[in-house]
């Protein structure tokens, strides 16, 4: 088994912080490999990686880097689609949930204002970075998921 698939099957992470042990446990985004907890799109799998699960509401990847590359196709989709280019309305499309927390907690991560017009592209490693700590809390998304791995990610998004 590699060390990689020994990790995802702990039930939890055990971190040494501040002297005492603190466990994380794996949230459903990150055993699904869905850290921005994608809806299915009913029987179809239409991202790159994303597999049959057990799940029935949220999608399921084959790695952590392909989920994570599903939110940057999707907020680079909200783009060039429909023109949307601020967090506040990438947000609203992307989530129906905590709407305000969330705006606001992206926008922070990001350093802009809410309804400040940006680059989707060029701030696509911050706003996957913001919805997966959104989705999974932030001390859970950095135990669980690289920062190799959300730029493995963007940069995929970006090139396909």
């Amino acid at each position: 088994m590699t060390e990689r698939a020994w990790f995802y099957s702990l039930a939890a992470l055990l971190i040494l912080f501040g002297g005492g042990y603190v466990a994380y446990t794996a949230t459903r985004g990150i055993r699904n490999k869905n850290p921005g907890n994608i809806k299915k799109s009913g029987n179809a799998l239409i991202y790159k990686g994303e597999i049959l699960g057990t799940d029935t509401v949220f999608s399921t990847f084959d790695t952590m880097t392909n989920g994570l590359r599903a939110i940057g196709k999707i907020l680079l989709t909200y783009q060039s689609k429909y023109g949307i280019d601020t967090v506040d309305g990438l947000i609203r499309r992307y989530s129906a949930t905590d709407q305000e927390a969330y705006i606001q907690n992206v926008s922070d991560a990001l350093g802009v204002e809410p309804d400040q017009s940006i680059s989707v592209a060029g701030n696509l490693y911050g706003l996957i970075q913001g919805i997966v700590n959104q989705e999974n809390g932030k001390l859970v998304a950095a135990a669980f998921i690289s920062q190799d791995e959300i730029q493995t990610a963007v940069n995929e998004a970006l090139s396909s």
